[in-house]
């Protein structure tokens, strides 16, 4: 687990989606430190519950912005954020049943390599439609 970092070739250019992705990256970062500092349970917790709360508002924003431009492919869109999102809320709950077997490092790489991957693969190809 190494730390995150934004780069300027993650930039969407809309100010909302940058600054979700940048958010996301810090909580990420915050994560990464708790748990090198060994960090108690309801810690952990906040931050994983921060990271939920981000995710959802941004990808209902994301959507609202695609709806409202006419973006092509909305509905696997769509559907790519719900199984995301469905498996985020999975991580959650097992933290909350059995913090003490939940596995940080796992979460993290879950969140990371998503991020990386809804950055630069996907909003590469909807960037020229958002900045149009």
């Amino acid at each position: 687990m190494a730390l995150f970092r934004w780069r300027e070739g993650m930039r969407v250019g809309v100010s909302r989606i940058d600054a979700d992705h940048q958010h996301l990256i810090v909580l990420l970062n915050r994560l990464h430190y708790l748990s090198l500092a060994g960090a108690d349970v309801v810690a952990t917790g906040t931050v994983i519950d921060s990271l939920v709360a981000c995710a959802e508002a941004h990808l209902q924003a994301e959507r609202a912005m695609m709806a409202n431009s006419g973006a092509l492919d909305l509905d696997r869109h769509r559907r790519a954020h719900q199984a995301f999102f469905e498996r985020l809320v999975h991580y959650r709950t097992r933290h909350r049943e059995r913090p003490e077997r939940f596995d940080v490092g796992a979460f993290y790489d879950f969140i990371a390599d998503w991020l990386l991957m809804h950055v630069m693969r996907d909003h590469t190809k909807l960037r020229a439609h958002f900045t149009a």
